[in-house]
């Protein structure tokens, strides 16, 4: 029709990537935000230094799927280089039930929260 212009979304998809694939995006996002661990690492008096990484809808799709729960996709596996001042990484998303956590000596695992419409998540929902 003469006059009227149709905006549409570009397409979104993606595949579940690799077991490589969350370690190196994290790494690549901590690289590209050096104001986190910069800010972190201003805090020399604590042991821990946790940063929470947020994947939004612009995100890797390979991220994205990982987040959510389920065996159909592999399981992160290689570790995030992580640079001074971070030593442990917490990552969830806004298209994403899930949230994965990585901290030394155990590596990744998925944490017991899951995001819900039903209220805040409290500290018990985040596991051991």
């Amino acid at each position: 029709m003469p006059g009227r212009v149709y905006l549409l979304p570009q397409p979104w998809g993606g595949f579940a990537g690799t077991e490589r694939t969350v370690g190196e995006w994290v790494t690549r996002v901590l690289g590209e935000q050096a104001d986190v661990p910069k800010k972190l690492a201003e805090h020399p008096e604590v042991a821990e230094r946790h940063a929470f990484i947020w994947a939004t809808p612009t995100s890797d799709m390979a991220v994205q799927t990982q987040l959510e729960p389920g065996d159909d996709h592999p399981f992160p596996m290689k570790p995030p280089t992580l640079p001074a001042g971070v030593t442990h990484v917490w990552v969830a998303g806004h298209w994403c039930r899930g949230v994965l956590a990585w901290f030394p000596g155990r590596g990744w695992w998925r944490t017991a929260l899951m995001w819900s419409s039903e209220g805040p998540a409290t500290s018990t929902d985040l596991g051991d």
